[in-house]
């Protein structure tokens, strides 16, 4: 099992059409390929959790990297991992209220552990995503 966390930049901003045609499209194909995950937007970033089999996230991430709705993908995190974290998400907009408060506090704890650049811009990108900046 597979977990790569990543953040990006909008390129369609706070369009709610177009951040809910990503979770739509994102739900059905994550379902096909076993993936789970969380999404993260505040309008000008994205921070994203995939996770699954080695290959299927690489492939998901094959297709995110050519995706025109962002840019600049920077990973935090990509590691082998024993469980899901997310359970039977097939994909979660992380402010969806309850549901997500456990996957915003493990991107926090990553963010925090982790010492490098990408870590810290996902910190702050959670951070605002909940208004916390």
């Amino acid at each position: 099992m597979r977990r790569l966390i990543y953040t990006s930049r909008s390129r369609i901003h706070a369009d709610p059409l177009e951040l809910n045609a990503i979770l739509a499209v994102s739900s059905a194909r994550n379902s096909e390929a076993d993936i789970t995950g969380v999404l993260w937007s505040d309008g000008t970033n994205f921070a994203q959790i995939v996770e699954g089999g080695w290959e299927a996230v690489g492939a998901t991430m094959d297709r995110l990297r050519a995706d025109p709705r962002h840019t600049d993908i920077n990973v935090a995190f990509d590691r082998e991992v024993q469980t899901r974290q997310f359970g039977n998400w097939a994909m979660i907009l992380a402010n969806d209220g309850e549901s997500a408060t456990a996957a915003t506090a493990y991107m926090i704890g990553v963010s925090l552990n982790e010492r490098k650049p990408s870590a810290e811009r996902l910190r702050e990108v959670i951070l605002r995503s909940e208004n916390l900046l």
